[in-house]
C-alpha cells in the first residue's frame, strides 16, 4: 500500500467511486483524509464501472477535473 505517499501528494488527484461500490466508496473517504489534493466524487446510482454505467457523468467529472486551475 502507498497510503503514506498520498500524504505528500501535491498534485490534483481525482477519485471517482460509485455509491453502490461499498469498498471503493469507503476508500474514497479514506483517501480524502490523507490526500489534501484529492477531489473525491461519489457517483449516485453507479457501482464499480462508472464509465460504463453512466458514461455521461463520468466524462463530465473527468472534464471538469481537467479544467481545474491549480
Amino acid at each position: 500500500p502507498l497510503w503514506e505517499a498520498l500524504t505528500h501528494f501535491d498534485i490534483p488527484l481525482l477519485f471517482l467511486a460509485g455509491e453502490r461500490d461499498e469498498k471503493y466508496a469507503a476508500l474514497a473517504g479514506e483517501i480524502k483524509k490523507v490526500a489534501g489534493a484529492a477531489h473525491v466524487e461519489i457517483i449516485p446510482g453507479c457501482g464499480h464501472n462508472i464509465h460504463f454505467e453512466n458514461s455521461a457523468i463520468f466524462c463530465k467529472k473527468v472534464k471538469d477535473f481537467l479544467a481545474l486551475k491549480t
